[in-house]
């Protein structure tokens, strides 16, 4: 997490040297990696060792192993004095030996031979790194800082083993800091703990005209809560920031510059405060080391005041064993049928309600998807919208499965008395005909709750629901650190029956869990409101990406939904696939990628394609192009008409892969979908994703019809991943129906 509740995902850069640094997920093995917290994945650093025989020469040049920034906002770059950096950090496994028993090594032929002990640079620090100064013995004064953490590893032989780590400051002020003076502590790490490390340090006061500079910064470092390092009055900064002619020049004594120009470099600007954090793990000094090393890093925090250890999650008492199906629900969404309740049906509790003509409650989720919503609720909420299936059910609110109780319930305000929206080739247009005139918005498509022409006591003034149509997977979560409120907004683009490829409803909508009401976002939806069935979530980007799914053709454009305006803007887009009727789509999170599984209308023996385009470029306005994704499959989540339609693959935290059920009443079969390896978007577009079969135990997956009959489901992503869960929860479209956890294998 960045500072001001902003996610760190996609926010590393590379400082200078493009060193690849992997992301593991939490089913990751190797070097005695286990996860911090269950489904919890990290970032993995590698030096490897030298390849030069006992003896020999190995050069100057030691072995850099991750050397990237992550920059603070603009409003507090370079200007911020305090700063508190946390992350949890993993040495990987590896053979401690005895000092005698190492290779020695020299930088040169003829000079003399060290042991190779490893030593140098390790972790996450805060930094005013600058083209003049932070390392090299370089640093301090006005040239630029680092606030990097040294390391040691000790040989069998040398004390209580392990790996000593400290705050290298002597590249400002000639000396370091090491961890574990305070309180008795021991000062060492070891291989197969993960331990906190929590940094606050306070730069000391700056004076830019240069008269008044002080020594009075602070460094306080915690490990695992507990104060390791308490250290004050020394100085990181000095003012003045000048620049003249002539050759640069450092004073080691003062740690001041003469600045020239630096041209292409990064000159100290601002106050010299906090630029930002920095991953440096370097092997030296000058001399490599005679085994590979691997540091596992999760859990990064970065802000302004004290942040402390994780608490231990709290994972629901009901989550199935691995491998396992389960039921979970103590109701069903009969319970939330509005025609029951007094307050919503005008017409008594359990008489024909004004908006059931044509079709009853059990046809609420034809055509309807589901969205899980992380802040709503003790422990998070999965979403339905009341007003699916062909409108015909027509009340249109939100009713939502508490994952905390296990109980559906409404969630929000109570739904208006509407009238029918229309029935399946009726003109909803038609006032008079379907509604009253005033009733409902026909341009924006919201339902006027401070019509005049409610019963009496069903007003709701300033409650206007839109109407919900078929609702696929057109919806998604914005979650509250994003949203800054307390639960979170739901944003929405729906479109009625019969208009699926030019809607005359042109609204989109945001849902505040927090009031219950609803919001026009801030622009109509391009193109006449052409229909998007398609819509994904880039909580790194704050955007929305979505695409016609509603009918079949090559589409051309790309909608995109800005959620800091709330404005859409459509997208020229080329190479464009014939995204076929009832697809659906995905944020992956690896590379920024919008991706649509393009499910073909026929039995087909590929019965899917893999479709992705860049989504960073998409909310630049950067040209964009599909590129067809490499798939193996040795078999399919396909229906009872032997099609995966409307058939949605869920990321899983837990291992950074995608599920998928068949839908089909009584399946035992969970499919698995893992991206490729790498973490650039390159490598996600021409590596392989690859789709595997597993067999579950449990129950059954329950895939009832909207009639209660055994069948194939609709799906349009109804499987969701609960973090509270530690698993899936899926339903089908029968409203008497179960609720389901899936948890995959080996998560």
């Amino acid at each position: 997490m960045g500072l001001s509740g902003n996610s760190a995902q996609g926010k590393w850069i590379a400082k200078q040297t493009n060193i690849p640094v992997d992301l593991v997920s939490s089913s990751y093995s190797g070097e005695g990696f286990q996860p911090l917290l269950p489904g919890m994945g990290a970032l993995k650093v590698t030096i490897l060792a030298t390849d030069v025989v006992d003896g020999g020469a190995d050069g100057y040049a030691g072995s850099l192993g991750s050397d990237l920034w992550m920059l603070l906002p603009e409003s507090d770059i370079g200007l911020l004095d305090r700063l508190f950096v946390r992350y949890y950090m993993r040495l990987g496994d590896y053979t401690a030996t005895k000092i005698t028993d190492k290779k020695m090594l020299r930088n040169a032929p003829g000079s003399t031979a060290y042991y190779a002990l490893a030593g140098g640079k390790i972790g996450i620090g805060q930094h005013h790194w600058s083209h003049y100064g932070g390392n090299n013995n370089i640093g301090g004064g006005n040239g630029g800082w680092t606030n990097r953490l040294t390391f040691n590893e000790h040989p069998l032989d040398a004390g209580a083993g392990g790996v000593a780590i400290g705050q290298h400051a002597w590249d400002m002020i000639g000396v370091n800091f090491p961890y574990g003076s305070e309180g008795g502590m021991g000062g060492s790490i070891y291989p197969g703990y993960w331990y906190c490390i929590e940094i606050d340090l306070k730069l000391n006061t700056i004076d830019m005209t240069g008269v008044n500079n002080l020594s009075d910064a602070e460094l306080n470092v915690y490990i695992d809560g507990r104060l390791v390092t308490h250290r004050t009055g020394f100085s990181y900064r000095k003012g003045p920031l000048d620049y003249t002619p002539g050759a640069s020049s450092f004073d080691s004594a003062s740690r001041m510059f003469t600045h020239t120009d630096p041209a292409n470099g990064l000159p100290p600007f601002r106050q010299i405060g906090h630029m930002g954090i920095a991953m440096n793990d370097f092997q030296g000094g000058t001399l490599k080391t005679d085994h590979d090393r691997t540091v596992f890093y999760t859990g990064l925090v970065v802000s302004k005041s004290y942040i402390g250890p994780m608490s231990p999650p709290v994972v629901a008492p009901w989550r199935p064993a691995a491998g396992t199906i389960a039921n979970i629900s103590l109701n069903t969404r009969v319970a939330v049928d509005p025609k029951l309740d007094s307050l919503a049906n005008p017409n008594g509790a359990g008489n024909t309600p004004p908006w059931e003509q044509g079709a009853a409650w059990i046809h609420m989720t034809d055509y309807c998807g589901a969205m899980l919503a992380k802040d709503v609720g003790a422990h998070g909420t999965y979403m339905q919208y009341g007003a699916a299936g062909h409108s015909a059910v027509g009340a249109c609110f939100w009713i939502g499965f508490d994952l905390d109780d296990r109980t559906w319930k409404r969630i929000g305000k109570r739904p208006l008395p509407s009238d029918c929206f229309q029935l399946a080739a009726a003109d909803p247009f038609n006032v008079g005909t379907y509604y009253p005139a005033g009733q409902l918005d026909p341009t924006w498509g919201e339902w006027q709750g401070g019509w005049s022409g409610w019963p009496s006591g069903f007003a709701q003034p300033g409650y206007n629901p839109p109407e919900g149509a078929h609702t696929r997977n057109s919806f998604t979560y914005r979650p509250s650190s994003k949203a800054g409120n307390t639960h979170g907004q739901i944003l929405t683009f729906w479109q009625p029956t019969g208009k699926t490829s030019g809607t005359v409803i042109r609204g989109g909508f945001v849902w505040d869990a927090d009031t219950g009401n609803f919001s026009r976002q801030s622009t109509l939806r391009p193109g006449g409101g052409s229909a998007v069935g398609g819509m994904a979530y880039f909580e790194s980007l704050d955007v929305v990406v979505g695409l016609n799914m509603e009918s079949s053709g090559f589409v051309s454009w790309v909608d995109v939904l800005d959620c800091t305006s709330m404005a859409s803007v459509r997208r020229t887009v080329s190479n464009a696939p014939n995204v076929f009727y009832d697809s659906t789509s995905f944020a992956h999170p690896v590379g920024n990628l919008y991706v649509i599984c393009n499910h073909k209308l026929t039995a087909n023996a590929v019965p899917a394609e893999f479709w992705a385009i860049d989504a960073d470029a998409l909310k630049t306005g950067t040209a964009s192009a599909w590129s067809q994704l490499t798939v193996t499959a040795g078999s399919w989540p396909v229906g009872g008409a032997g099609i995966t339609g409307t058939v949605g693959w869920s990321f899983c935290p837990a291992n950074g892969c995608y599920y998928a059920v068949n839908r089909v009443d009584g399946s035992n079969k969970l499919w698995k979908l893992t991206p490729p390896a790498g973490t650039s978007k390159a490598s996600q577009l021409s590596g392989t994703w690859v789709i595997s079969e597993e067999t579950l135990a449990g129950v059954t997956l329950d895939g009832r019809l909207a009639s209660g009959i055994s069948g194939t489901s609709f799906d349009y992503n109804r499987l969701q991943w609960s973090d509270y869960g530690q698993c899936f929860i899926w339903t089908p479209d029968y409203v008497d129906g179960n609720v389901q956890a899936i948890r995959p294998m080996g998560v």
